[in-house]
């Protein structure tokens, strides 16, 4: 039963991490990263990035799977939203 979940778990896993490809996609087509939040991006990498070595230290294949792709995904992602970061990002001033 645990192999089953496990095997549940990393196929979720892995198709969560390739959802974040479609941010890339929708970037690549408008050339431009105004609407992505570079820090949600960061946690978001950044949390595969601490997930990953975990899952090798408690050799857990799920997690090796599923963190490396959402590593790889997510990095990706993040290169290319810093990339067409242009000076027209400016953040928008509030009254108040």
């Amino acid at each position: 039963m645990v192999n089953i979940l496990g095997a549940i778990a990393a196929v979720y896993g892995v198709y969560g991490a390739l959802a974040i490809l479609m941010q890339a996609h929708k970037m690549l087509i408008k050339h431009e990263s105004c609407d992505i939040s570079l820090p949600y991006m960061s946690s978001y990498v950044g949390g595969y990035a601490v997930w990953l070595p975990y899952g090798f230290l408690a050799r857990s294949f799920p997690l090796i799977i599923a963190d490396s792709v959402g590593l790889i995904c997510g990095v990706f992602t993040l290169v290319i939203a810093v990339t067409l970061r242009g000076p027209a990002c400016k953040p928008v001033k509030t009254k108040g």
